[in-house]
């Protein structure tokens, strides 16, 4: 047969022996983080709380959600009455062996103040075995330990096993749910009632496997914030350049300037700058998949983010084009042939367009004319 399970029995202590642990009971405990530093910790008061949309002790208590609170160090009865003033606090109505609890609404008002009050334990030096994060503040830095809330930590492991007890039950569902993984972490040696009466609920640490990596959404995020790159395409324009060349030599080392010369130039423009108007395209079409666009940043409304440049964000979507988009992109690309360098094997220039002015002015306006 199985045993009864056994009722922990009130301990009788005096007043002075809780008010003295309950002043001392915190939210945050140093030894949380490294037992080997001196007792202390941070309690929330309950003006403390925030309305924000994620999980913490101060959203929880901002919500009117209590938190268990731990001592900071155990010594003597600490852990006793500590213990015995949680269950005050969780409206557990204590009782000796049949007997009546003297001094219970004493009790309940020592242990009301722990609800309300803000108080900092052993704050003045932090230990350097507390980890600390260095954040920049004006021109220095602020020294943060960063720590974890125990109660937090209990409502959490609890959710996280009535999840999973849930999951047991209903897993010929086919809207089961998926299990939540713990890991298990040390914390306070062999003896973690040394450190802390909740630190147990501190040792079981989610863990999830890392997200797989999506070319595609990793592509479209790129296009998004960095937009595409206008290099003129390789072969295109060393096919221009030559042809530049070739027209040179006919004409004793000056390039032609007549109708026919400037219409075949053209041609081989057009080439180039279409390449490069296809690139955007490309872009564009992948980032209005359905399921990639959705993934954008405010569902992809822009399809480029702002902070793109505009003659970018234009050769990508034309419905971002500003009025004066194809003059820029003009000029853009008239500068790049101006400034394109073709390299030999070993990264050493071998030749430009050695463009004047007058030139770069004419490739602006024949790029105007094509995007248009």
């Amino acid at each position: 047969m199985a045993k009864p399970e056994k009722k922990d029995e009130w301990l009788n202590f005096p007043l002075e022996d809780y008010a003295a642990v309950a002043g001392k009971m915190v939210h945050f405990s140093f030894k949380s983080v490294n037992s080997n530093v001196a007792g202390g910790g941070v309690r929330l008061g309950a003006d403390e709380g925030l309305s924000l949309p994620y999980v913490s002790a101060r959203t929880l208590l901002g919500q009117g959600t209590p938190l268990d609170v731990d001592y900071v160090k155990q010594s003597g009865n600490v852990a006793k009455v500590a213990k015995q003033i949680r269950k005050v606090l969780s409206n557990e109505i204590p009782g000796t062996a049949g007997e009546p609890l003297v001094g219970l609404q004493d009790i309940q008002t020592i242990c009301q103040t722990i609800k309300t009050t803000h108080h900092e334990v052993g704050c003045k030096t932090i230990s350097p075995r507390m980890r600390q994060l260095l954040l920049p503040r004006d021109e220095s830095y602020l020294a943060v330990s960063p720590m974890g809330a125990a109660g937090l930590n209990k409502i959490i492991k609890q959710k996280i096993e009535g999840h999973n007890e849930s999951h047991k039950a209903n897993k010929e569902s086919p809207t089961q749910t998926r299990l939540i993984h713990s890991a298990i972490f040390g914390i306070g040696g062999s003896n973690t009632q040394n450190v802390g009466a909740l630190i147990r609920d501190m040792q079981c640490p989610l863990y999830f496997r890392a997200p797989k990596e999506s070319l595609r959404f990793k592509m479209a995020l790129s296009l998004y914030y960095k937009g595409i790159p206008l290099r003129l395409p390789q072969k295109l324009t060393r096919d221009f350049y030559e042809w530049r060349i070739s027209m040179k030599r006919k004409n004793g080392g000056t390039m032609p300037t007549n109708l026919a010369a400037q219409e075949e130039a053209k041609v081989f423009v057009r080439c180039i700058i279409v390449a490069v108007l296809s690139r955007g395209e490309k872009a564009l079409g992948h980032m209005k998949k359905e399921d990639i666009q959705k993934s954008l940043p405010n569902e992809g409304v822009p399809l480029v983010s702002p902070q793109v440049d505009p003659i970018i964000r234009g050769v990508i979507d034309p419905a971002l084009r500003e009025p004066d988009w194809a003059y820029r992109l003009g000029w853009k690309m008239a500068e790049q042939f101006a400034s394109y360098e073709f390299r030999d094997s070993v990264g050493r220039v071998e030749a430009t367009f050695n463009l004047d002015n007058e030139h770069i002015a004419l490739l602006a306006k024949w790029i105007k004319e094509i995007v248009r």
